[in-house]
């Protein structure tokens, strides 16, 4: 490999060069410094925003509606999820089919969370992982 060719793909690893959510799905630590990190307060603000309506809902179709609209896929009409429920970013939660959240959990879901198919989850369950590691159930 050349000088110039050896210098592009350390530029293109460079954390800066790459987007700041593949990086953090992919489970990289991110630096508050980080010049992509403002877009992550956006995305925050905007499920933030998002969340009042989810937790305002007042039947479960309203709710999945506005929760697909969080994670940014729609939620199979086999699950069902009760509020309060919170999420500190949303877009990287995957919900399987006949999933059933009860009320007040609250997912972190920065590293990313799936919850495969048939799996039931009791009231007020948290899970955050500070490594923002994946977490499957």
């Amino acid at each position: 490999m050349d000088k110039v060719e050896n210098q592009k793909k350390q530029n293109s690893s460079r954390p800066a060069d790459r987007d700041i959510f593949e990086r953090l799905k992919a489970g990289e630590r991110i630096r508050m410094d980080d010049p992509q990190y403002p877009r992550i307060f956006e995305m925050v603000s905007k499920t933030i925003e998002l969340s009042v309506a989810l937790n305002t809902s007042t039947d479960i179709d309203q709710i999945r509606d506005r929760l697909s609209e969080i994670i940014g896929c729609r939620i199979d009409n086999s699950t069902t999820v009760f509020t309060p429920f919170h999420t500190n970013f949303g877009k990287f939660i995957t919900l399987g089919k006949n999933v059933f959240i009860n009320n007040a959990c609250t997912f972190l879901d920065m590293g990313g969370i799936t919850i495969a198919d048939d799996v039931l989850i009791g009231p007020k369950i948290t899970r955050c992982d500070p490594r923002n590691e994946k977490c499957w159930w």
